[in-house]
């Protein structure tokens, strides 16, 4: 008795995907507000694969989801010819293919967590990029925790800003911080102008105790408190690599100031401290900072 085995059957190609606009020499398509889904996405993946001559692909306003961008950004990294990519802003892949491109600036691009998944998809592979500016976006959490466990393989960027994208907290920290813990590369985090608060300043504090390379650390304008900065100080009294630290406009009081000016007695490599507009420093606190630099002559800035 033969035991039939069942065959795989593909999944169906929405009406929506054009197929054979893959199949000829179309170098712009544009499948915008076409409701597609996370699986119809796979379908563009594969059609993406057998395809080299497409250039410019609109997904703009569809349901493709966290999962449908993943498998997006795992795709195109692997395949395809595809040079943009626009599915709030626009992508441009070609550039993290480019070994001629060191510095990326994607500074006020529309994005959202899809966008910044499909980019981490390309931070796993490019070997030539040291600086990649993401700032002024409606970057997440979840996209930031993208772009964090990008730097797993990445050993060659040193320098991402994710400031003023607003809804980055605790969880994005947190997640940059893992990586701090092991990675070797990156020398400027800039998460200012978010909402990080005593969690992921701690959680960073604490990456910092074995971190070598970190040189500035930015956390301006979120809502860290004394707890969180008492923590950031600790660390500072054996950390040997950060030169800048800028805490602006968050929630520290003269307990906060007072324990930084202690750390400044114990550290030697910090250059450069920004405190100001924090309402709850008084007289005190920034008298206290004032003498902690007076006994480092080396300190360039201290701004309260």
């Amino acid at each position: 008795m033969f035991c039939c085995r069942r065959r795989e059957i593909p999944p169906k190609i929405s009406e929506n995907i054009p197929v054979e606009k893959f199949k000829n020499e179309t170098r712009e398509l544009d499948l915008s507000e076409k409701n597609l889904s996370h699986r119809d996405i796979e379908s563009i993946v594969s059609l993406l694969e057998e395809n080299s001559t497409m250039k410019n692909l609109n997904l703009f306003d569809n349901n493709i989801g966290n999962n449908g961008a993943r498998v997006l950004g795992k795709g195109l990294s692997i395949n395809g010819a595809l040079d943009v990519l626009k599915l709030n802003g626009n992508i441009p892949l070609s550039k993290f293919r480019d070994e001629n491109v060191k510095k990326l600036d994607l500074y006020s691009k529309e994005y959202k967590d899809v966008d910044a998944i499909v980019i981490a998809s390309f931070l796993y592979i490019n070997s030539t990029l040291t600086e990649l500016n993401l700032a002024v976006n409606y970057i997440t959490d979840v996209g930031a925790e993208a772009i964090a466990n990008g730097l797993n393989n990445n050993k060659i960027l040193t320098s991402i800003n994710l400031s003023n994208n607003d809804n980055i907290s605790d969880v994005g920290a947190c997640a940059f911080a893992k990586q701090l813990k092991s990675n070797n590369a990156l020398k400027v985090l800039n998460i200012g102008d978010n909402v990080v608060g005593d969690e992921g300043a701690t959680a960073i504090a604490d990456a910092l105790k074995s971190n070598t390379t970190l040189a500035e650390l930015l956390l301006y304008m979120n809502s860290i408190t004394d707890v969180g900065v008492q923590a950031i100080a600790e660390s500072l009294t054996s950390n040997t690599s950060l030169t800048k630290l800028q805490l602006d406009e968050n929630q520290i009081s003269n307990a906060g100031a007072k324990a930084l000016a202690a750390a400044l007695e114990k550290n030697n490599s910090l250059q450069k401290l920004h405190v100001a507009k924090n309402n709850g420093i008084r007289m005190s606190g920034i008298q206290v900072l004032k003498d902690a630099k007076q006994k480092r002559p080396n300190m360039q800035v201290l701004k309260m």
